[in-house]
């Protein structure tokens, strides 16, 4: 059995639960790796969002509309800051990220 590699300070998902990465990864997919990055790393990584947004978008096309196309922008180049999070998709989290930074 192959181990999962999602790692907590406890030890691996799979070592404690005793499932194989390919359980892991279909039962939780990404959630597991979401969670080992931890808060401190969740936010460095909506900070960058935040400030690609900014560097990225002017002030005037600051719209809902276009955090669907910063969203495309991030998937094609940059889908590691993309939150893979529980519950919602990407997309609404992104719009999330970047709240108060645009107008609906």
């Amino acid at each position: 059995m192959r181990k999962c590699a999602a790692r907590t300070a406890r030890g691996s998902f799979s070592d404690k639960h005793g499932v194989s990465a390919a359980q892991c990864i279909a039962a939780f997919g990404c959630i597991i790796n979401f969670a080992v990055l931890g808060e401190m790393e969740n936010s460095k990584r909506v900070a960058r969002v935040r400030a690609l947004w900014l560097e990225r978008t002017p002030e005037e096309k600051r719209t809902g509309n276009e955090v669907l196309a910063f969203y495309g922008w991030l998937e094609q180049n940059r889908p590691d800051l993309l939150s893979p999070g529980v519950g919602d998709t990407p997309y609404q989290h992104l719009n999330s990220d970047l709240n108060g930074l645009f107008d609906d």
